[in-house]
């Protein structure tokens, strides 16, 4: 899918939501955010929000195989 696919489809998860599912803080999310690890969509009245697509590009890029 695409980011836009991802957003039409309602495929986004907040700040909060990834920081759940990766077992981290939101202030560990805001760092991959400004360390442009981690791909956000700015939408109305400035929230911003991860779309799945922009999730597992993360995933991938940043999960070591043992």
């Amino acid at each position: 899918m695409t980011i836009n696919q991802d957003i039409i489809n309602g495929n986004t998860y907040t700040r909060k939501d990834i920081a759940n599912m990766l077992h981290v803080t939101v202030i560990t999310v805001d760092n991959y955010i400004r360390a442009k690890k981690l791909e956000t969509v700015r939408i109305a009245n400035g929230r911003v929000l991860i779309t799945e697509t922009a999730l597992n590009k993360f995933l991938n890029e940043n999960t070591k195989s043992k």
